[in-house]
């Protein structure tokens, strides 16, 4: 939902005058006009819902996997992060915030692009928020540990990595090891015939994308993609 005001909000500051004026109008007269949905839970259990939703001692989430709530003591919660925090060797603690550091340095990168006018003007940061950290609770595993998920909506460099993102998608798939996701993986050993001597092995990976090493990613794209945008992968 936030990605989803965000994008709206960008589309809007791009239009002219004129045009943001009648679609403001618009969604005024829609959200005048709206009727909530009959509630489709009795009063006993909204009661119970506002009890949980003010309890100060648990935390309520949504699973890693699976259309799941979960309910955590705060303090298990809590203590679960701070693990992650501090024995991930992915983060650490500075003196300063340096979000306004990072804005200035992604414009000035931005501006001195080759970039069309129009793209610079969506990727362009016009205020800074710090990302957000929480953790998702696997509770299809042993002592139900956190996926951590990292929110950078709003951040400093969220809409230029948002555009490096899209630009790098077609290259997705251009190596012999690269599978989709599960359904092609299915496809593509479809057709193979298992012998009995024969292991079939899965690997679970812990905290995969935090362990990426940032530097090798990066040198990897100088052989598949233009300095410029090397350049602006590093901001």
């Amino acid at each position: 939902m936030e990605e989803l005001i965000s994008n709206i909000e960008v589309a809007i500051k791009n239009l002219d005058i004129a045009k943001s004026e009648e679609m403001r109008q618009d969604i005024a007269k829609i959200l005048r006009t709206y009727k909530p949905p009959t509630a489709n839970i009795s009063i006993k259990e909204k009661r119970a819902l506002n009890n949980l939703r003010k309890n100060k001692n648990i935390v309520i989430l949504k699973a890693d996997k699976g259309n799941t709530s979960v309910i955590m003591n705060i303090i298990d919660y809590d203590n679960k992060m701070e693990e992650h925090l501090n024995k991930s060797g992915c983060y650490k603690i500075i003196n300063k915030d340096p979000s306004e550091k990072i804005m200035r340095e992604v414009i000035k990168k931005v501006k001195e692009s080759s970039l069309d006018d129009i793209i610079k003007k969506k990727i362009i940061p016009n205020s800074s928020i710090i990302p957000r950290i929480y953790g998702a609770p696997k509770v299809h595993k042993p002592n139900i540990p956190l996926r951590p998920i990292v929110n950078t909506i709003g951040s400093p460099s969220y809409l230029l990595a948002k555009h490096l993102a899209k630009k790098l998608r077609p290259l997705s798939g251009n190596t012999l090891s690269y599978i989709k996701d599960s359904c092609s993986f299915v496809r593509w050993i479809n057709n193979i015939e298992m012998k009995d001597e024969d292991l079939m092995v899965s690997f679970d990976i812990v905290s995969l994308y935090t362990m990426i090493p940032i530097g090798e990613a990066i040198e990897i794209r100088k052989n598949i993609t233009h300095k410029e945008t090397v350049d602006l992968l590093e901001v």
